[in-house]
């Protein structure tokens, strides 16, 4: 005859434990996500501009041009979002 099998269990988890891997879990996936987004920021793919955006850049000027420009206006040169159609 064969041996009856073991019917003996694992100990069950605490409610802390089970509360803590659950926690612990969470904040793997979000730090995920968000590592993954600050990745993609940085090597310039903004998502939130999508596919269909391109950003303007401004020309280099010479010092006697920028300078000769700041004073006929107020405003600085900055980059310009446009969207493609």
């Amino acid at each position: 005859m064969t041996p009856a099998p073991s019917t003996t269990r694992r100990p069950r988890l605490s409610t802390r434990t089970l509360s803590v891997r659950m926690i612990a879990a969470s904040f793997a996936a979000a730090g995920a996500i968000f590592g993954g987004l600050a990745i993609q920021m940085a090597n310039g793919h903004d998502p939130a501009l999508g596919a269909g955006t391109s950003s303007a850049q401004t020309s280099s000027q010479t010092s006697s041009e920028t300078s000769s420009q700041q004073d006929q206006s107020t405003g600085s040169a900055s980059s310009v979002v446009t969207r493609a159609s």
